[in-house]
């Protein structure tokens, strides 16, 4: 289940076995508890009179789903930059590092960032 996982956040073969360790230390019915809260998500129903300022990221190689809901949200609330990272999937921040902390220090600072802008 696991290694299931790790694939499908196309976790990197050399964060591997920091991942598998990570994991091993929630409890099966944890894990089992989070997926399920994933999978019953709802939006808030005051998520249109948030103001503060919202970065939407999603990876290219995202599941349509996400892409959907990445969509809603930038519809709904009122102060969100929402983008399209190229090439990577759910767990971007794992496959590429380095451009996760540009991305976020550069969006903190308000300066432009080198992705591809949704809607």
């Amino acid at each position: 289940m696991i290694n299931l996982n790790a694939k499908t956040l196309n976790v990197p073969a050399a964060q591997l076995e920091g991942y598998r360790q990570s994991v091993q230390q929630m409890s099966i019915p944890t894990f089992v508890q989070a997926s399920k809260d994933a999978c019953n998500f709802k939006m808030p129903e005051n998520i249109a009179s948030i103001a503060t300022p919202t970065l939407v990221v999603a990876g290219s190689n995202e599941h349509s789903l996400i892409h959907e809901s990445q969509q809603v949200l930038s519809r709904t609330m009122m102060n969100t930059q929402s983008y399209v990272v190229p090439n990577v999937g759910h767990g971007w921040n794992l496959e590429a590092p380095r451009f996760f902390a540009t991305i976020v220090r550069d969006w903190i600072e308000q300066q432009p960032l080198q992705l591809q802008p949704v809607g």
